[in-house]
C-alpha cells in the first residue's frame, strides 16, 4: 500500500503512517498484518532521529535510549533507527519508536539508499548519529536528504584521524558534534579542520533517585561467597576497558585481603581470555565473570568498593552509576573521569596499565570503611548536583533547540518522586 505524503508544514499534530516495514501495527481500517510506522509530527516541537546500529548493549546505546526517551518525555518527536532485536527490545522498553535497518560497512549502499529514504519521508529537524558507522553511512545520506542538522555524538575519546575521508565526514558533513567531556572536546580541537563553535558538551546524566539495595540472593547467583568484601566491575568484555589489568591487580589484592571477591558483570570478545587469565593467576575461587547483569540496581547494592581500570574513556555512565548508589569508586586516570573523580574527595584514581598501583589503592579502600562511606557521600552529592538525568536532557535539547530556533515546548517532572511516577527507567544489561 501506499505510503499516505505528507507536506513538510502542514497541520499541527497532522498523523501520517509510512510503511517502513519495522514496526509492527494496525494498518488504515484497522487492517491487521500490515507494517507500519504512525508518527505525528507536533510542532512547534522538534523531530529528531537517532541512529545506533550496535548489537550490543553498553555505555552509548543507553544514552541514545536516555537521551531519546528523554526528549520524548519534553513532548519532541523522536525516532530510534537500529540493526539488533536488543535494540529494538530496549528501544520498547523506554517508550521510544523503533525502525530497524542494518547498516554493514562504509560500503553500504543499500544502506545509505535506505536512510535516505527514511529522512526524506520523516523531514527531521535534526539527526543524531552515536557510532562511526553511522557517521559515514547517515552522515551521507542526511546530507542527500538535506537534513536540517546533523549531529555525530562522541562518548569516547580518541585521536581524530586527519585522511581525506575524515576531513570530509567531520569537515563538512557534520553540522555539530555532541561530546561528553571537555577532554573529548579537546581532542577534536587538535584537528585543524574542526572549529570550536561545531562543539557542545552535554555531560552524561543518571537518574539520581535510584539507589542500590543490597540482594543477598542476586549477590550468591553470583558466586559471591558469604561475608566477602565485593569489589565489583562492569562493561563490555574488550581490551577498552582493562580488565586484564584489574585480574592481575586482583592477585596483589588477594594475597593482602584473602576475603575480597571480584565480580565483573558484562560480555565481549574477551570473556575467554579473560577467565583463561585469572586461571592463570590461581584467581579462579577469587573472580566471577557472570555476563550480563539484569538487575544493575542490585548489583551496585552489594559492593563494598567499584573499579574501572579503562585504557581510555570518555566520561563512563558506570562510574556515574556507581556514584549515585553511593557505591566508592577507584578508577583509571584517563579522559573524562577526572571531571567525576577528585582524587581521595569522590573516588581514588590510578595510572591506567598499573596494576600494581591499582591493587594498592583497593586494599587501601578495603581497609578503610569510614574512609569509603566519606568518599561514596561525597561523590553522590556531585552526581545530584551536577550530573542528574533531566539536567542532561536539558542540556541536550538546548543544543538543538538553539540550533533550530526552536523554544522548549513544555517542562518536565524534575524531582525523583515525579520521575519514579514517570516510571520510565527499565531495568538495566551492562556490557
Amino acid at each position: 500500500m501506499e505510503a499516505v505524503r505528507r507536506p513538510r508544514d502542514g497541520p499541527r499534530g497532522r498523523m501520517f503512517r509510512r510503511k517502513l516495514g519495522a514496526i509492527h501495527g494496525p494498518g488504515p481500517g484497522g487492517m491487521p498484518g500490515r507494517r507500519y510506522l504512525a508518527v505525528a509530527w507536533n510542532e512547534p516541537t522538534m523531530r529528531v532521529i537517532f541512529v545506533n546500529s550496535s548489537r550490543i548493549w553498553g555505555g552509548n546505546e543507553k544514552w541514545t535510549c536516555e537521551a531519546a526517551a528523554g526528549l520524548i518525555r519534553r513532548g519532541h518527536d523522536v525516532l530510534l533507527v537500529g540493526g539488533s532485536p536488543l535494540m529494538a527490545e530496549r528501544a520498547s522498553s523506554y517508550g521510544i519508536r523503533f525502525h530497524r535497518l542494518r547498516l554493514r560497512g562504509d560500503g553500504d549502499i543499500r544502506g545509505i539508499v535506505m536512510l535516505r529514504r527514511l529522512f526524506g519521508r520523516l523531514h527531521p529537524d535534526a539527526v543524531i548519529l552515536t557510532k562511526m558507522k553511522e557517521y559515514w553511512l547517515g552522515g551521507i545520506a542526511a546530507k542527500l536528504a538535506r537534513v536540517d542538522k546533523i549531529y555525530f555524538r562522541m562518548g569516547i575519546d580518541r585521536p581524530v584521524k586527519t585522511n581525506l575521508k575524515y576531513r570530509f565526514l567531520l569537515g563538512r558533513v557534520c553540522d555539530k558534534f555532541i561530546v561528553n567531556s571537555e577532554s573529548v572536546r579537546d581532542t577534536l580541537l587538535k584537528a585543524p579542520f574542526i572549529r570550536p563553535e561545531k562543539i557542545a558538551i552535554v555531560k552524561n546524566g543518571i537518574a539520581t533517585d535510584k539507589a542500590g539495595d543490597v540482594n543477598p540472593e542476586l549477590m550468591r547467583s553470583l558466586g559471591v561467597p558469604p561475608n566477602a568484601k565485593v569489589v565489583g566491575a562492569t562493561g563490555r568484555l574488550a581490551k577498552q576497558k582493562g580488565f586484564d589489568v584489574l585480574i592481575k591487580a586482583f592477585k596483589n589484592v588477594r594475597e593482602k585481603r584473602p576475603d575480597a571477591f571480584l565480580v565483573i558483570a558484562g560480555e565481549g570478545h574477551e570473556r575467554k581470555d579473560l577467565k583463561r587469565l585469572a586461571g592463570r593467576l590461581d584467581l579462579s575461587n577469587g573472580v566471577s565473570m557472570p555476563g550480563f547483569v539484569e538487575d544493575m540496581p542490585s548489583f551496585y547494592g552489594g559492593l563494598d568498593l567499584f573499579a574501572l581500570p579503562s585504557r581510555f574513556e570518555g566520561m563512563p555512565n558506570v562510574v556515574l552509576e556507581a556514584m549515585a548508589a553511593e557505591v566508592p569508586v577507584v578508577a583509571t586516570d584517563v579522559s573524562g573521569v577526572a571531571d567525576l573523580i577528585k582524587d581521595r574527595r569522590t573516588g581514588h584514581l590510578v595510572p591506567a596499565e598499573n596494576p600494581e598501583e591499582l591493587a594498592s589503592r583497593i586494599i587501601e579502600m578495603l581497609a578503610g570503611k569510614d574512609h569509603r562511606i566519606e568518599l561514596a557521600k561525597r561523590a553522590r552529592r556531585l552526581i545530584e548536583t551536577d550530573y542528574d538525568i533531566e539536567r542532561m536532557i536539558g542540556d541536550l535539547e538546548e543544543v538543538l533547540a538553539e540550533d533550530h530556533g526552536h523554544v522548549r515546548p513544555r517542562d518536565v517532572a524534575a524531582s525523583p518522586s515525579e520521575r519514579r511516577a514517570l516510571g520510565h527507567a527499565p531495568k538495566e544489561h551492562v556490557r
